[in-house]
């Protein structure tokens, strides 16, 4: 405690200097807890047991997160910003208690050199969908691409409400030589905001070393990113959100990469909301999305002087999704969602015979999985009962079964089998959630039953389940 109160008082005196900066403000921000205690029963064994939980947090805070940054009305002059998130404890832990720079660049006109924060990578781009649980929580994201390199400077020039153009030129350092690495990098990056509502951004990246790549993993000869998204007011309450992201990559100069996601969102609320139900993400909007993310990679390699393999592997996902936190209907929270994946494997070997080329298609060298791999719903509705509340709530999720198609193919023709264990299409159920919340009835006290069952390992049906009654104190 000693140590938190001589740190606060240097930061006051701190302050002093710096008045209308980070202050100080002693607050107790939160301070709560919960105590619970539940009984279960596993329905397959039998078996029944307890089990307690508590929680608590207490968050204090010291001093208020601030910045200072230098101004001028001169035409050549330096800017440096320096911020601080301020001063905490929780828990006993002290915590953002550091200031940091968050930019320093030399302005000459309306351009400037930067020299903190450059970096050669392009692009980052996760689309704004009703669900995207999927794959975590960003489906369909494009990341960033290029070559990782970080100790630079950055020039550049914007004018405002229409465009701003970067251009980094950075190096990174090596356990062998330091700074002194001749490891080199640059990217461009474009951003257009002449229209309201429309984000528009194009990036290249580029890597100028010669000879053994130093970022033998984090590393493309060449790289290019682009994105657009657009945000259309149908009227006061609803819109559309039409939105795209592209990248193209060189790993080696034997390889080629592609990623790319189309969506639109038609939307009527909050988007990217920090909550869910029970098996959906916890990144969702109020509205229905749809949304294609297209992978496609393409290798060749030599395996003698007259013959190469070619490579191709292409992954189309489609995710179809809607959400609802009670704002048409309410007290009805409702979510839905499902995943159409194709997956395209092809290896053809191109090669030469004396004075004439051929192309061999191997037998299975060519095949494409065609599935749904996902089917997610669930909903819960709030009763209210004059200042108490039951919420019933329900959720299920199922998994797809393989539709395997496989293209056989030799020089003169090919055929197409389709091959499935039973010879029928089918989804399996995976989870299955039924839950009800009791609330208000008792002060400060809530009561839920939950019973919830899964997929048994290896067999198209779920478990018995479990069946736990929870009771629950706390503020």
């Amino acid at each position: 405690m000693k140590k938190i109160v001589s740190i606060v008082a240097a930061v006051a005196m701190a302050s002093a200097m710096f008045a209308g900066e980070p202050a100080i403000n002693t607050a107790v921000t939160e301070f709560k807890g919960s105590a619970s205690v539940t009984w279960g029963i596993n329905l397959d064994t039998k078996k029944t047991g307890f089990d307690n939980s508590t929680s608590a947090s207490l968050k204090v805070n010291f001093v208020d997160g601030g910045d200072k940054v230098t101004e001028s009305d001169e035409a050549i002059w330096g800017e440096i910003k320096i911020k601080t998130d301020g001063m905490k404890a929780e828990n006993g832990a002290l915590s953002n208690a550091a200031a940091a720079v968050d930019y320093a660049k030399l302005h000459v006109g309306p351009a400037w050199v930067q020299i903190t924060g450059a970096g050669t990578k392009v692009g980052g781009f996760e689309p704004v969908l009703a669900t995207s649980s999927t794959d975590g929580e960003k489906w369909g994201a494009v990341g960033a691409v290029g070559t990782k390199a970080s100790k630079g400077i950055e020039v550049g020039y914007a004018m405002d409400k229409m465009f701003s153009v970067k251009v980094d030129f950075c190096s990174e350092t090596t356990p062998a030589a330091g700074i002194y690495s001749d490891q080199y990098a640059a990217a461009v990056k474009v951003t257009f905001d002449m229209v309201e509502n429309l984000g528009v951004e194009f990036g290249v990246s580029k890597n100028f070393t010669v000879g053994k790549k130093y970022w033998e993993y984090d590393s493309n000869d060449l790289a290019y990113f682009g994105k657009a998204e657009y945000k259309f007011g149908l009227n006061d309450k609803f819109y559309l959100k039409p939105q795209v992201g592209a990248t193209l990559t060189t790993p080696t100069a034997k390889s080629i990469s592609t990623s790319s996601v189309f969506a639109v969102l038609f939307g009527w609320g909050a988007e990217k909301q920090d909550t869910n139900i029970k098996y959906m993400g916890k990144k969702v909007s109020d509205g229905v999305s749809v949304a294609m993310k297209l992978d496609n990679g393409v290798i060749k390699s030599w395996t003698s002087d007259k013959e190469n393999c070619v490579t191709k592997t292409a992954v189309a996902s489609v995710l179809i999704g809607a959400w609802d936190s009670a704002k048409l209907v309410p007290n009805l929270t409702f979510g839905a969602e499902a995943e159409l994946k194709n997956v395209i494997n092809t290896s053809v070997t191109k090669g030469v015979d004396g004075d004439k080329t051929y192309t061999d298609y191997n037998t299975n060298d060519i095949n494409e999985t065609v599935y749904v791999s996902s089917l997610k719903a669930e909903a819960k509705y709030k009763i209210d009962l004059d200042g108490k509340s039951i919420t019933p709530a329900i959720a299920c999720a199922f998994v797809g079964e393989e539709v395997n198609y496989k293209l056989e193919s030799n020089k003169d023709a090919a055929k197409k089998l389709a091959e499935t264990k039973d010879g029928t299409y089918h989804l399996v159920p995976a989870n299955f959630y039924l839950g009800v919340n009791f609330d208000g009835f008792v002060p400060f006290t809530t009561f839920d039953i939950d019973y919830e069952s899964a997929r048994v390992e290896g067999k198209d049906w779920l478990n018995k389940g479990k069946l736990n009654f929870k009771m629950t104190i706390g503020f």
